[in-house]
């Protein structure tokens, strides 16, 4: 015959199961997101020139805001990770500082854990007209703080490289002004001769005027 005890003793082993497979379907869910938003071609990642934007911080903030600062811990070091590896296997930008975790694992970590700190205090907030706002505000500042980390600690581990971790991997200024001046020269060449086609076609008004009419501009 079972006790009291034995049932509460099953009831919280049940309770312990099913909070963990709550929280692996939970990050299975925003680990396969980060993964497809990685490495699907401008779906989470834009490239212009050599630099490349991303918009994966928005899937940590989200789950930061839903689960709190461990979800977003993790989540933003799955992110740093991903970019990590994203600059392994595509190599040929300025992704290539990336290949230093502490530019690319580090500063999500720290950005994940921070912004699931900042929503983890609104919930102090009881009030609802005080609690949306601030979660809006948190989300803005959140998005500011991803781009900042990042930035000072690619100046600090990349430009400086006080540990010399970039050089020790062979990542070096060098290697990213070879790359400007590639670009630089190939849109300078190509944005130069619109320019000159565009000057000798309307160099002058009447010609001009004269050539928007024919298309039915004007």
């Amino acid at each position: 015959m079972q006790t009291n005890n034995d049932v509460e003793v099953k009831e919280t082993a049940y309770q312990k199961r099913k909070k963990l497979i709550n929280n692996i379907v939970i990050y299975a869910l925003f680990i396969a997101l980060l993964a497809l938003f990685t490495f699907v071609p401008y779906l989470g990642t834009y490239q212009i020139g050599i630099i490349s934007f991303t918009s994966l911080h928005i899937i940590v903030i989200i789950a930061a805001c839903l689960f709190g600062w461990k979800k977003g811990l993790v989540l933003g070091t799955v992110m740093g990770l991903f970019t990590l590896f994203k600059a392994l296997t595509f190599p040929g930008t300025a992704d290539f500082f990336f290949v230093n975790p502490f530019i690319s694992v580090i500063p999500r970590a720290l950005f994940g854990f921070l912004s699931g700190l900042f929503f983890d205090l609104t919930r102090k907030f009881e009030e609802r007209k005080f609690y949306y706002p601030l979660i809006i505000g948190i989300s803005s500042l959140s998005a500011l703080l991803h781009t900042t980390i990042v930035v000072l600690f690619w100046y600090i581990f990349g430009i400086l490289d006080i540990f010399g971790i970039s050089a020790a991997i062979g990542i070096d200024l060098s290697v990213f002004e070879q790359f400007r001046i590639k670009y630089d020269n190939e849109y300078t060449k190509k944005y130069s001769n619109i320019f000159e086609e565009f000057v000798q076609k309307y160099n002058e008004p009447d010609n001009y005027l004269i050539k928007m009419k024919e298309e039915g501009d004007i």
